[in-house]
């Protein structure tokens, strides 16, 4: 659109911005009003030594300025006249004809906007909340660049415009200094603090697990938008959700803009992730003993990742998601559980379960201890479904009457404690309810900390054979740190 404002200028009006005969002007107010009403006769003595050099610095490195913004003080009748004399709104409408007229510079100037600080322009309390107020109205969302010029005008009315520039237009913002010779400089002071900020901001979301928040921060610095870390944090998202082949893709993203180290080190996670991304089938009672392991092992390696999924869930207080991942990791534990003891699947073939059923038929002893707790269709083993309860029941089983104490003691140690839980998750938006879930009603209902309950978690996991290593997300995180502060 031709009418598009893509560049803005923003700058205060000071008292000496607009010169007569090369001298500032003694009483902006009452001389400058004067000196308005007359403009035409002396419109050739006026100069603005402080704007010009900054406009043009702009047009030169944008082409042109699409809206100009002076911000002038016109301070209330009720303000004594020493301080209401010194406002500057005259000031502004000279420099907004004389800029117009500006032979270089006119042409390449688009809308002039003149607004008013309606109340005292060296009051800090004033000034920040007013520039915070007004810059949306004046900077469109979309703009690309944004000059700030904080030389005209009192400390707190420079201060409050860059302050509300940086936090609303972020990288977009150039700083710019017009030196008493002319002379103009960009000024790093934003860059310097935006950078900061974007640091500290950064290092929160990595210590809150926030990896897309990250990502999303780093995409929008010019440091990092283009590189490989904001790939990476999308993959440490993506698998965080089990989004396996998602993480692959992204891991790949930030392969092709990596060399060196980081390119060799990306290479290691993506020979990692390609792992995940062909499950082998779940294994029958007929299969041999290399296609179980496979299967056994892809088990063990989902319970672990889901265990430190649900670790971090501990971490950033997501309750109603640690249930969530609590009560999968108990199914979970259960199957592997029964599956390694039987190599007999527990996955649902055609319309039933005949794997498992095969199983409990050659364990009379088995089916009549089931019978005994309860578990209804024994009469019927093809209807005994692997349920959490009918399993729990054999590892019950096994610890009280099969010397399975060693390795399955632990699970069921566990067992008791999460079903203690039960209530709480149907009543969730997990389960059935809508009922909120919080840290110390699950520790009132399992009878330990949550912190000990992943302890416990932790040793029922090593009993059944699975080794759950070291946290694959938090093992990443001194390498990301230690590039946020070289580079940022």
């Amino acid at each position: 659109m031709a009418d598009a404002v893509r560049v803005v200028y923003l700058a205060n009006v000071g008292t000496r911005d607009v010169l007569l005969d090369g001298q500032p002007i003694k009483s902006p107010r009452q001389d400058g009003e004067r000196l308005w009403h007359d403009y035409d006769r002396v419109r050739e003595r006026l100069s603005t030594p402080i704007l010009e050099p900054g406009l043009r610095r702009a047009v030169e490195g944008a082409g042109r300025v699409d809206r100009l913004v002076l911000f002038v003080s016109d301070q209330p009748e009720t303000t004594p006249s020493r301080y209401r004399d010194l406002d500057t709104l005259y000031l502004g409408e000279m420099l907004r004809r004389k800029l117009r007229e500006h032979p270089e510079l006119g042409p390449r100037l688009g809308e002039i906007v003149v607004e008013r600080i309606a109340g005292n322009p060296a009051d800090y309390g004033t000034t920040v909340p007013f520039y915070n107020r007004v810059l949306p109205a004046l900077v469109p969302d979309d703009v690309v660049a944004v000059y700030v010029a904080p030389v005209g005008g009192a400390d707190a009315s420079n201060v409050g415009l860059w302050l509300a520039a940086l936090r609303h237009f972020g990288s977009r913002v150039q700083m710019l200094y017009v030196m008493p010779d002319g002379r103009v400089e960009d000024l790093p002071a934003g860059r310097l603090l935006l950078a900061d900020f974007a640091r500290h901001r950064a290092h929160a979301l990595l210590e809150h697990r926030d990896y897309a928040g990250l990502a999303d921060v780093l995409e929008g610095t010019p440091e990092w938008g283009n590189t490989w870390l904001p790939h990476l944090l999308r993959a440490l998202n993506r698998r965080l959700h089990f989004d396996f082949q998602g993480a692959a893709e992204a891991l790949k993203a930030a392969q092709e803009r990596a060399r060196g180290e980081a390119r060799a080190r990306l290479d290691r996670l993506c020979e990692e992730m390609a792992a995940w991304l062909a499950p082998p089938r779940p294994a029958r009672a007929d299969d041999d003993a290399a296609t179980w392991e496979t299967w056994l092992d892809y088990q063990r390696r989902a319970l672990a990742e889901l265990y430190w999924n649900l670790c971090i869930k501990i971490e950033r207080a997501e309750w109603v998601d640690f249930l969530g991942r609590l009560f999968r990791l108990e199914e979970g534990l259960l199957r592997l559980a029964f599956e390694q003891e039987t190599r007999h699947s527990t996955e649902r073939h055609a319309d039933g379960y005949p794997d498992f059923a095969r199983a409990l038929e050659a364990d009379p002893d088995l089916v009549a201890f089931l019978r005994e707790r309860g578990i209804r269709d024994t009469d019927d083993l093809t209807r005994v479904t692997p349920n959490r309860r009918v399993l729990a029941e054999i590892v019950n089983y096994w610890v009280e009457r099969g010397g399975k104490g060693r390795t399955l003691g632990q699970l069921r140690g566990l067992l008791g404690h999460i079903s203690r839980l039960n209530e709480l998750r149907n009543k969730s938006i997990i389960a059935h309810g809508f009922q909120g879930v919080e840290k110390a009603e699950i520790e009132e209902r399992c009878g330990m900390s949550v912190q000990e309950l992943q302890r416990t978690l932790q040793r029922a996991l090593e009993a059944v054979g699975i080794a759950v290593g070291e946290d694959p997300f938090a093992g990443l995180h001194p390498w990301i740190q230690e590039r946020l502060e070289r580079e940022m």
